[in-house]
């Protein structure tokens, strides 16, 4: 075929590619800069927290955890209905909200996360890979909040009166079902109507066709998870309910009064009883944040 304007001619040029072009323009150059903390401290990792042992619980000496928790707790959270996290270590979890942040030269996008900022943390996270394909996947978005399933995440522990133990992961499914939008009906949905989903909930409630959810259990002892091929304390993993089938033990109880009850559901991570008992996983430094974080929404002199 002879050459041409729409073709061009000659080979390629060798050691270029132009789709790089973009990330070129954002690059920085980091060589001889050092890792810091907020007070300009070196430190060689801020993405791993201090352990006791190798599943042991984070250690309150960790004064870069403590410091990023803490800077973290003063800002919004985000949440999720899928059954597994996007990282490992509670550490990398306030880098992740900001990564999802609008980016800082001109604050957008306002209402979404898919943008070079995160998509830069994510290649640098392996371990992300499994909720991606989660966030991905064609239930990502919930079509109601009565449709939504809810989970632990976390592995838990269940400790009866006798001092026996067995490891716990919690789900509450839809009695709705489960329900998804694809991409155009959601952003017709957000245009015509932001409140849409408290606006959806609110209206069932009032007609009477209260949402419910089901309570399920996958219950499984410490024998059987170490004969398992994943760490069940990695929050990036999910226990196959091929392996450990889901339980229900029957209905549960809707909250009559709609602030203290979630201010109690709240605040028991921390101050809980007995049972169920937190695990040293990723949990353990997430929820060090959790006191701190009601008393600052909720003002310093409450109770």
């Amino acid at each position: 075929m002879a050459a041409g304007a729409a073709w061009g001619s000659g080979g390629p040029n060798i050691g270029q590619n132009p789709t790089v072009g973009p990330m070129d323009r954002v690059r920085v150059d980091s060589t001889g800069r050092v890792l810091t903390t907020n007070q300009g401290v070196p430190v060689a990792d801020n993405q791993s927290s201090l352990k006791a042992g190798l599943r042991g619980p984070t250690l309150l000496e960790d004064f870069i955890l403590r410091e990023k928790i803490t800077h973290f707790d003063h800002e919004r959270l985000v949440g999720n209905n899928m059954p597994v996290f996007f990282t490992q270590d509670a550490m990398k979890f306030p880098d992740l909200v900001h990564a999802a942040k609008p980016e800082p030269h001109f604050g957008m996008p306002q209402a979404g996360s898919a943008h070079d900022t995160f998509w830069d943390f994510a290649s640098l996270m392996p371990e992300i890979t499994h909720m991606l394909m989660w966030a991905m996947s064609d239930r990502a978005i919930p079509r109601s909040y009565r449709t939504m399933q809810g989970f632990g995440v976390h592995t838990y522990r269940l400790v009866n009166a006798k001092g026996e133990s067995c490891f716990v992961k919690f789900h509450w499914n839809p009695k709705a079902g489960t329900h998804s939008l694809v991409w155009d009906e959601a952003v017709k949905i957000s245009g015509a109507d932001s409140d849409f989903h408290r606006r959806d909930l609110w209206e069932s409630i009032e007609v009477g066709a209260y949402p419910e959810w089901e309570l399920g259990l996958q219950i499984f002892t410490e024998e059987q998870a170490e004969d398992f091929s994943f760490d069940v304390l990695d929050a990036t993993k999910l226990v196959p309910e091929e392996l450990v089938p889901l339980r229900c033990p029957g209905p549960s109880r809707r909250p009559r009064r709609r602030q203290r009850a979630p201010r109690r559901w709240a605040d028991a991570r921390i101050h809980q009883g007995p049972v169920p008992s937190l695990q040293a996983d990723l949990c353990g430094g997430r929820r060090r944040g959790v006191v701190e974080r009601l008393r600052y929404r909720r003002g310093i002199t409450r109770r």
